[in-house]
Parts: C-alpha cells; sequence; structure tokens
C-alpha cells in the first residue's frame, strides 16, 4: 500500500500545482489533538474545517473572494484518502454534497488528505481544492502523528513538500544530506601515486535509490589520473608534482553533496656526477718508460718498495678502473639529492666524506734487477682534492669534481699531473623536465646519472676513453694534452618521467 498511497500523494500535489504551506492548526478536540494543512494555490483555502474528537466537519469557505465563485458550480466532489495507516482501501468518503457542510468520522489517528473538486455547467471539472489532516499529536508539524513518526522531533518531509511517509522503516524521517569526506590532506614526496580514502554516507533514501559517487581534478598543474573514478577508495597518479584540488562528489538521485581533497606532490631527485679510467692501465708520468738505475732505485718507489739495490730496471703504471659504462669503480665522484616541488629545488643534501667521494689510486711499481727475480710493490692513496655541489638560482645546482692523482703529487712533488675535472649544471625548464649541461675534461670517462623518486630514468656518457692510448711516452702526452682540455661540452634535455634510457659515446 505505501507505493498506492504515495502515488495518490503525488498526484495530488501535481494536481494542485503547488507546494504545501502551514495552515491552521487544529486544538484538542475531545481530547485527540488535529492540524490541518492547506495546499494553497489551488484554493485550498476554501476548506473550512472543525473536528470534535474524530468527528470532523467539511465545508466550503466564502470569506475568500477566490472561493465565492465556486458555490455557483453545479457540482461538488467531495473526498477523503487514509494515507496513515496505510490500507488496502484508502477511500473514506467519496460523495457530491455540493458546497457542504459535510462530515466524516476518521477511523482513528493518522494522516488524511481531503479534497473538493468543482465542476460548470458543462461538466468541465476545476481543479480540486485540497489539504490534510494530521490526527493525533504532531511534535514536529510534518503531519506524520508522532505514534507513527521514526523521527518525531525532526520534521521530515520530500523534495515536494509531502510527508516522508513511503518507507515503513523510515516514517516521517527527513531525506538527511548526503555526508561526503574526501579524506585529510596529503602531503607526497618521493612519490606520484597513492590510495585515497573517501567515504560517502546516505540516508537509504529515495527508497530504492543508488549512491553513486565520482573524483575529479578541480585545480592542479594537470589532471590526475584515478584507477577507479568511481569508487571513494581509488588509486590516483599525478603527472606532474605540484598542488592538487581534487573533489568527491556523490548523489543519490536526488541530493547531491561534495567534498575537497589537497594533494601536495613534490619529487626527490638524486644526480650522480661520476670519472672512471676504463683501461685496465695508465702511464706514470712520472716514470713514462722503464728507467735504468745503477746502484738503487728512486726516491718515489723507496716510499713504495724500500730501497731494492742496483743495477735494476724500473717501471711503474696506474691502475685504472678497467671498466665501461657509468657502474663500477670511480676515480671521482659527486652527488646531490634535492627536492622538486614543480617550481623550485629545496633540500639539497650531499657529502664531503672523502671515502664516499673519491676512489683509491693505486700505483704499481717493477724492480727487475739485471740478473736476479723481478719484484713488484703497490702504494695506494685516496685524492681529496674538491667536490662541491651549489646553488644556482631556484631550480637548479652545480655538480664540481676535482679529483687529484695523490700519488704523483706526493714528497718530493716532481713530476705533477693535471687533476681530473668535471662540471654538470642541471636545471628544471618546466615542472616535468630536466636540463643537464655538462662540461669535462677529455680523459678520462665522465658521466652522470639521474634517479627520481628512487628510479634512475637517465644515464648518460659524456666521454668515451676507451681507445685511447694510455701507456708509453704517447700515452704521457695523451694524458696531459687531455686532462688540461675541458673542452668536452654538451647539453640535453629529458622529461622526467621518460622511460629510462642510457645513452653511451663510441672512442674517439
Amino acid at each position: 500500500m505505501g507505493v498506492r498511497a504515495r502515488v495518490l500523494a503525488v498526484w495530488v500535489v501535481v494536481l494542485c500545482a503547488a507546494a504545501l504551506l502551514p495552515g491552521a492548526a487544529g486544538a484538542d478536540t475531545g481530547g485527540v489533538p488535529w492540524s490541518y494543512r492547506a495546499i494553497k494555490g489551488n484554493a485550498g483555502e476554501c476548506l473550512a474545517i472543525s473536528a470534535s474528537g474524530y468527528d470532523f466537519t467539511y465545508s466550503w469557505t466564502t470569506q475568500d473572494p477566490v472561493c465565492r465563485p465556486k458555490v455557483a458550480f453545479d457540482e461538488h466532489s467531495f473526498q477523503v484518502w487514509q494515507y496513515l495507516p496505510q490500507t488496502d482501501n484508502p477511500s473514506i468518503a467519496y460523495v457530491h454534497p455540493q458546497e457542504g457542510p459535510y462530515q466524516v468520522t476518521m477511523p482513528g489517528i493518522g494522516l488524511y488528505g481531503v479534497t473538493i473538486s468543482s465542476s460548470d455547467p458543462r461538466g468541465t471539472w476545476f481543479p480540486a481544492t485540497t489539504g490534510l489532516v494530521a490526527v493525533g499529536t504532531d511534535s514536529d508539524g510534518d503531519m506524520v502523528p508522532d505514534a507513527m513518526d521514526r523521527c518525531p522531533t525532526v520534521p521530515g518531509v520530500d523534495q515536494d513538500g509531502f510527508p516522508m511517509i513511503d518507507d515503513p522503516d523510515r516514517m516521517g524521517c527527513p531525506h538527511r544530506a548526503l555526508v561526503v569526506d574526501a579524506g585529510t590532506d596529503i602531503a607526497l614526496s618521493g612519490q606520484d601515486t597513492t590510495t585515497l580514502k573517501g567515504t560517502a554516507v546516505e540516508d537509504e533514501l529515495p527508497p530504492g535509490g543508488s549512491l553513486s559517487s565520482e573524483w575529479s581534478t578541480v585545480s592542479g598543474p594537470g589532471s590526475a589520473v584515478f584507477a577507479n573514478p568511481a569508487s571513494p577508495g581509488s588509486a590516483v597518479s599525478f603527472p606532474a608534482p605540484g598542488r592538487y584540488v581534487l573533489r568527491l562528489t556523490a548523489s543519490d538521485g536526488q541530493l547531491t553533496a561534495h567534498d575537497d581533497l589537497v594533494v601536495t606532490v613534490t619529487e626527490r631527485y638524486r644526480v650522480e656526477l661520476r670519472a672512471w679510467i676504463p683501461q685496465p692501465r695508465v702511464v706514470d708520468p712520472v716514470h713514462p718508460i722503464p728507467e735504468p738505475m745503477l746502484h738503487i732505485n728512486s726516491i718515489d718507489s723507496l716510499h713504495a718498495c724500500g730501497p731494492v739495490p742496483g743495477p735494476l730496471w724500473q717501471s711503474s703504471t696506474f691502475r685504472g678502473d678497467n671498466h665501461r659504462g657509468f657502474d663500477g669503480n670511480y676515480r671521482g665522484r659527486v652527488w646531490a639529492e634535492f627536492t622538486w616541488d614543480g617550481t623550485a629545488v629545496s633540500a639539497v643534501t650531499f657529502t664531503q666524506d672523502p671515502v664516499q667521494l673519491f676512489g683509491v689510486t693505486h700505483r704499481d711499481f717493477v724492480m727487475e734487477p739485471v740478473g736476479g727475480v723481478a719484484r713488484t710493490c703497490t702504494e695506494s692513496a685516496r685524492a681529496t682534492q674538491a667536490a662541491t655541489v651549489t646553488p644556482v638560482g631556484t631550480t637548479g645546482l652545480h655538480l664540481d669534481l676535482h679529483t687529484s692523482n695523490p700519488l704523483v703529487d706526493w714528497f718530493p712533488r716532481i713530476g705533477h699531473a693535471p687533476a681530473i675535472d668535471s662540471d654538470l649544471w642541471i636545471s628544471f625548464p618546466s615542472r616535468s623536465r630536466i636540463t643537464f649541461t655538462a662540461k669535462t675534461d677529455e680523459f678520462p670517462d665522465h658521466g652522470f646519472r639521474a634517479w627520481r623518486n628512487g628510479k634512475p630514468f637517465y644515464t648518460r656518457a659524456v666521454n668515451q676513453a676507451a681507445c685511447v692510448n694510455t701507456v708509453g711516452l704517447s700515452g704521457a702526452w695523451n694524458l696531459f694534452q687531455r686532462l688540461t682540455s675541458q673542452t668536452n661540452n654538451g647539453t640535453w634535455t629529458s622529461g622526467t618521467r621518460a622511460a629510462p634510457h642510457t645513452y653511451d659515446r663510441v672512442c674517439t
């Protein structure tokens, strides 16, 4: 019967073409409180109602100018419907009493609808005069008696203003607004994906309705990508660093509500600059070729090997890092880690610890006594010259690497070898693009690698020295010439979210 009663209620409202407005409240007559609500806009004010207990008298009133012409109509249809309690036969009275008065006894506490329609001599019926009568105490004034009202202190009416009586489990309860919560604001550092924790709660009205929700991007440097935009708990990823405002909107078919969430995305970068020697051994600039020693080995080999009596031949080389590519040992390196929020570089960290910045240099000596057994010995030391990181404006950094050869610079400080020099500038021309500018010596290998949020995305060899002759007199000349010529320059720009790639160089 709920559906049938609801259909009649909608018919009454549509017929009246107006919203319900408060009418006169009846007195406590015969110990039974009652109230009447006229439906304005269709001469609902023309109904005059009085009551004694459950007995109600209905008649026309001629006090309103709108009502007086109607008493001259040919026929009047008077009807009473019972909405509450719901019943299989809601019609209580249906007569043609002219203008009344007409008396009917209400069956008991409940909600009733009354209508009077009029027709002219040609049989044309005009819009009805209608109203609602609530019999029984109605504390919240929603025309649902407290005895049947599950929310007796909060008025519950639908979008047309009709009492909420369709759902027995929600009788008289208002259609509460949707409660939408997008969740607390999120700060993502070092990641660009997360799972949202939004919620949307409704009161299950109207009956049979369904709750839907959808995520959208209100503002930001781009549009967030939702794995399942219809789910309040969707995963989401962001195309660039910056501040995003996300909105969770929910609807139950009648009401709509939304809530916003702010997500701040910052990326964490690491950029490392390296220099390494791809050859297994490199000429010693002090002893580029084997030397005859008549009585005892030289001063520098004395430090490494102790005295070796002559006559003998002495030779020495430096041990190279002996690998191609960025990964492996290094002669020197410098790196910086920092945060990029799409507009500025911040939270820069780096180290000045020589153990982390410089590799160990090995100088291998070979002593070959005339008519004796050859002897080898090694001296090792770590370079400590310079490795610095300097901000360049608000969107860039300069990585500067200088790696000396400590075994040649040590006492007696003869045969000084040039330092390995390498510079790298990084900057962000846009939120999701990075530019690298390198300036290095032409020896040895120089290269750099960039990581975004812990994942490498760009590796480049700036110089390739694997095929350079590095032994003998010609090797000494090559090293001196190439180590004093910092003309190996280049500038490259990459998307920070590009697929990882390594750019190598062929031998020159």
